[in-house]
């Protein structure tokens, strides 16, 4: 899902992905080639480093979705706690 945002480097409305959908394609990535697992955890985990703001609701659902709830757990333990 995108949202329209304006840029400051240009001024115009772009549109743009969520943080929380970002992960949950690279979730999907995950899920379909498990051999990418280490770098798309550290993606992921980039991401929750840089956006403190996440829908963790909407993180959560993406995990589920793909039957990696373990690793939903454990990087909410991790991450969630730092807002």
């Amino acid at each position: 899902r995108a949202v329209s945002k304006e840029s400051s480097l240009v001024g115009l409305p772009l549109r743009v992905v969520r943080a929380e959908d970002l992960i949950g394609l690279k979730v999907q990535s995950l899920a379909n080639n498990p051999a990418r697992r280490h770098k798309e955890l550290a993606d992921i985990e980039s991401l929750l480093e840089m956006r403190k703001d996440v829908d963790w609701t909407r993180i959560r659902e993406y995990f589920i979705l793909f039957n990696m709830a373990d690793a939903y757990a454990e990087l909410e333990g991790r991450f969630k706690h730092e807002r």
